[in-house]
């Protein structure tokens, strides 16, 4: 790994602290066909609950097109078939659920009241956009 210490900013704008970079060759296979890119992997310390992020320098070397209804990327190997890869529908929405719990710390609340007859609560689940795509969590 070579050292690399400038720190990056993740989704949220918050500044990430990285370890260091490294090069890999990278396969990418549909069965028997494999397509094989040199990738650099930047290495952070993160909490997150993805392991890997390709970027679009990545994506643009493999020539890849992505469908993100279905969890799918498209390439041509070396010998110009089209290979495909899936994602896990169960895995990306646990992955995605995952990423939604906050990181919040804990206040201290002293001496709220609640108005007579106010006893509405408003949980992080009802804020989850995918919550109406319950087909995707079987």
């Amino acid at each position: 790994m070579i050292a690399y210490d400038e720190p990056i900013y993740d989704f949220s704008g918050e500044k990430v602290s990285t370890r260091g970079y490294i090069g890999l060759h990278t396969a990418f296979c549909d069965g028997t066909q494999t397509k094989t890119i040199p990738i650099r992997f930047l290495v952070v310390h993160a909490p997150t609950s993805y392991n890997v992020l390709p970027g679009r320098p990545s994506l643009n070397t493999l020539g890849v097109v992505v469908s993100m209804p279905h969890l799918a990327m498209k390439f041509p190997s070396p010998s110009g078939d089209i290979l495909t890869n899936h994602g896990d529908k169960r895995l990306a929405c646990k992955c995605y659920r995952a990423s939604l719990r906050a990181q919040l710390p804990i206040l201290q609340t002293n001496n709220i009241e609640r108005r007579p007859g106010f006893d509405i609560a408003l949980s992080s689940v009802d804020l989850d956009p995918m919550k109406s795509h319950t087909n995707l969590e079987k």
